[in-house]
């Protein structure tokens, strides 16, 4: 992911692992695929000291909309044998980048590494949100055979971070009672960002 700031361009990116397999089916709806993340998300330090994240939401699939649209299945009710044929023909495309024009992934900003309510939504049409002379300039997925990164998000989101934004949470979930909307902050989890399996 790289973006034009007004202090020149700034990029970030991560290696994400994803695996797909055929698993046992207790009963006749059940979707017969396990799934598997590892990794983190990409991030990038703004000029400013603000950091912009490519979270992990949505990972298991973006690799295969993009290099094996063809063998996706129209609609995804469960996740069913049709994405192992996919997942087949992801592999064959290694070595290769594409740029993303549609399947972005979900960004995130941190305005405040000490504060996880500073954490808020950036839709990726929209950079320009971040400020005068902010923009996007390409996000870009690879299939490559190398080690998932390590340690990258937990630079800048440390261990107490993830433990005042757990306290915070339970303040907003008590505010906004069972059936409230959650501020954009603590919709999220650590597994959005991180993800070791």
């Amino acid at each position: 992911m790289t973006l034009e700031t007004p202090q020149g361009e700034v990029s970030g990116a991560a290696v994400v692992s994803v695996t797909w397999e055929k698993a046992i089916k207790f009963l006749p709806d059940m979707p017969g695929v396990r799934i598997k993340v590892s990794g983190e998300a990409a991030v990038i330090r703004l000029p400013d000291g603000r950091y912009l994240f490519a979270l992990l939401t949505d990972s298991q699939t973006t690799a295969l909309r993009v290099f094996a649209a063809e063998q996706m299945p129209p609609r995804e009710p469960t996740f069913g044998e049709d994405y192992l044929r996919a997942a087949s023909e992801v592999i064959r495309h290694l070595g290769e980048t594409r740029q993303l024009s549609r399947t972005f992934p979900r960004l995130a900003l941190v305005a405040d590494n000490n504060n996880p309510a500073s954490i808020s939504e950036v839709h990726p049409e929209n950079i320009a949100a971040l400020g005068s002379g902010y923009r996007l300039k390409a996000i870009t997925i690879s299939i490559v055979d190398e080690p998932v990164t390590v340690g990258a998000v937990e630079k800048v989101l440390d261990q107490a971070f993830w433990k005042t934004w757990g306290d915070q949470f339970k303040a907003a979930f008590r505010q906004s009672g069972a059936f409230g909307t959650l501020p954009f902050a603590y919709r999220l989890g650590r597994e959005n960002f991180i993800n070791h399996n």
